[in-house]
Parts: structure tokens; C-alpha cells; sequence
């Protein structure tokens, strides 16, 4: 994971959903996290790639992304 901090609700939030899925299946409990991570990190390399402030970049995020934070 690199790019970004899951704010600690966030983490929270997926910590509960692997313990969910984990109770049938560890296997797909992992998956689905890594699935999530890989999604945040295009995510967030998508929008850094497309501003040109960072300032602005980092406003925008936070609008719309408000549990991201990019690092």
C-alpha cells in the first residue's frame, strides 16, 4: 500500500468487512481487501496524475474522497 493513509474509520470499516467474509472464507476475505487497496491506489493515482496544483488536487480529494488522504 503506498500513495496513500486510510483514515481510521476507514481502516476500521475494512477491518470488519475481512473479519465478515473471513468467518466463511479466508481466502476470498483476503481478496476482497486486496481488491479494495488495489482500487483506492488507481483511485488516488488517477486523480494525482490529473492535477496539475496540488493544492487544488488535494481539495478536490478531500471533497470526494474524504476517508483517503493522499501522502
Amino acid at each position: 500500500m503506498s500513495g496513500f493513509v486510510l483514515h481510521p474509520d476507514a481502516n476500521n470499516d475494512l477491518n470488519e468487512i475481512w473479519e465478515y467474509i473471513g468467518k466463511d472464507n479466508l481466502d476470498a476475505a483476503d481478496r476482497t481487501i486486496e481488491e479494495i487497496y488495489a482500487k483506492i491506489s488507481s483511485l488516488v493515482a488517477s486523480r494525482t496524475t490529473r492535477c496539475a496544483n496540488a493544492v487544488t488536487c488535494r481539495r478536490n480529494s478531500a471533497r470526494r474522497l474524504p476517508q483517503v488522504a493522499p501522502t
